[in-house]
C-alpha cells in the first residue's frame, strides 16, 4: 500500500470530479487514510456530547427507572457509537474505546463514579445490558439486520 494516494482525473458529463483527502458522509468522516482509531473517536466524542446533555435532564434523575434511561442509552447513544462499524476493523484499541466509552455512560445512569469504587461487572448488572462489543458482535455473527 502507497503512503502517497494515487491522483487520477475523473470526468462526470464533462464535468471533472475533485479528489479529497476526507469527506463526511451521514456524519461520518471517511478519509483516505483508514485510520479507525480516528473515525471512532470522532464518534464517541459526539456521543458521549449528546449523553452530556442528557446528564441533568435524565441520568441524574431520581423519577426515572434505570430500565427506562437504558432505553434511552441504547436508542439515542448506542446507535451514534456504532454507525458505520460494519465498514470499519475492528481492533484490540477501537474494542476497549467502545467499552470505556459505554461504561462512562452506564455509570453516570446507574449514578455512581470509579470513586466509588464499583466493579464493572456490578454496574454491568445493574443496568442488565449486554456490552456493545459483545452486542455488536452478535448482530454480525447472527446474519440479520437491526
Amino acid at each position: 500500500m502507497a503512503k502517497d494516494p494515487l491522483r487520477c482525473k475523473l470526468v462526470v458529463e464533462d464535468n471533472p470530479i475533485e479528489q479529497v483527502m476526507q469527506f463526511r458522509c451521514l456524519g461520518i468522516d471517511i478519509s483516505s487514510t483508514h485510520d479507525p482509531v480516528k473515525d471512532l473517536r470522532s464518534q464517541i466524542n459526539k456521543a458521549s456530547a449528546l449523553s452530556g446533555c442528557l446528564r441533568d435532564i435524565v441520568w441524574s434523575n431520581p423519577y426515572m427507572r434505570i430500565d427506562s434511561k437504558i432505553r434511552i442509552y441504547k436508542t439515542c447513544i448506542r446507535p451514534i457509537m456504532t454507525y458505520g462499524t460494519d465498514v470499519r476493523e475492528d481492533t484490540n484499541k477501537t474494542k476497549q474505546m467502545l467499552r470505556v466509552a459505554e461504561m462512562k455512560t452506564l455509570r453516570t445512569i446507574v449514578g455512581k463514579t470509579q470513586r466509588n469504587r464499583v466493579r464493572n461487572t456490578d454496574v454491568k448488572e445493574q443496568c442488565g445490558i449486554l456490552l456493545i462489543v459483545r452486542c455488536r458482535n452478535n448482530v454480525r455473527g447472527s446474519g440479520t439486520t437491526m
